[in-house]
């Protein structure tokens, strides 16, 4: 019997992990991929790489959600 996979990756899923891919990081923010790229090459967005694959923690998403706010 084949095993189901879930692939959720609706915005409740994701944020209760945590990391996001930049793909994921841009739907949360509601901006293009090619902007969350030029937030993490400035600085404005903190990140890391596992392997090949950059990853942004919540609490970096979090704190660009609460900068843009005020």
């Amino acid at each position: 019997m084949a095993e189901t996979i879930n692939h959720d990756t609706s915005p409740s899923r994701r944020n209760r992990r945590g990391a996001f891919s930049p793909r994921e990081a841009a739907d949360d923010l509601g901006v293009c991929v090619s902007t969350i790229y030029v937030l993490m090459a400035k600085g404005g967005l903190a990140s890391y790489k596992i392997g090949r694959a950059r990853r942004i923690p919540r609490e970096s998403i979090d704190a660009l959600k609460q900068q843009d706010a005020s």
